[in-house]
């Protein structure tokens, strides 16, 4: 007996098994099958929107009348009053004009009659007119562009190269006048003491400020440079620095 009920809940666990498997490969095959017509699905759906488009083009072809673009996003109309919308258009889409009036012109757009706003739409041929027109345009303000910015290329070439010679040119005035050792020390903002005030100042300009006291000793000088930097003469002579 409990042999029989043993094979009995064995067999119960395989088939269970068993059947969760079947079940598994069931579902995994369905999901394949909805993975392959999903894709086919959309395959056709760009196929159906590809068509609509040759068509609508064949049927504008094909129609009197001129071609005209939308230009502003609105509204064909099934009545010339401009009342009921048909269908809307986008900015590009293409229309056949059938009849004109003052404010709506009677169009054709993917087999479907209306009317639309003449503000709306420019004629395929005027289309191509104000493109041609904006890309002049646009080609123009790019060269300006290129020449404004050659123009400022130049202008800071020069400027670069009258710093420079402005530099050379002080180099060449110090070393003129100190010679080569002390003129390029100078050159390069240098100090040290025993230096004579007129060095000093070739060396680091004109101070902001000069406190100046006179006395039986002699002279006695502070240059103050950017309020940071203190310089203190003694009868001409650089005797010593803050900074």
């Amino acid at each position: 007996m409990r042999l029989t009920i043993f094979l009995l809940l064995s067999f119960v666990t395989i088939y269970s098994t068993s059947q969760e498997i079947l079940l598994k490969t069931k579902i995994d095959s369905i999901q394949h099958l909805i993975n392959q017509y999903s894709s086919k699905i959309s395959s056709l759906e760009k196929e159906s929107d590809f068509f609509k488009k040759e068509l609508n083009r064949y049927i504008l072809d094909q129609t009197e009348g001129e071609t005209y673009i939308c230009i502003s996003g609105t509204y064909i109309y099934k009545n010339s009053n401009g009342i009921g919308n048909l269908k809307k258009l986008s900015y590009g889409n293409k229309v056949k004009v059938l009849q004109a009036d003052d404010k709506l012109f009677k169009v054709l757009f993917k087999g479907i009659e209306g009317y639309a706003f003449r503000d709306a739409l420019i004629s395929e041929v005027d289309y191509a007119k104000n493109q041609l027109v904006n890309k002049e345009k646009a080609d123009k303000k790019r060269q300006e562009q290129l020449v404004l910015l050659e123009q400022q290329k130049k202008r800071e070439q020069d400027q670069l190269a009258r710093q420079r010679q402005q530099k050379q040119n002080r180099k060449n005035r110090l070393i003129k006048k100190y010679g080569a050792i002390q003129g390029e020390k100078i050159n390069n903002g240098s100090i040290w003491i025993g230096m004579s005030k007129e060095m000093v100042i070739d060396s680091r300009g004109h101070p902001s400020k000069i406190n100046r006291s006179v006395g039986t000793w002699g002279v006695h000088e502070q240059m103050i440079y950017n309020n940071d930097v203190y310089i203190y003469i003694e009868n001409g002579i650089l005797a010593s620095w803050q900074d």
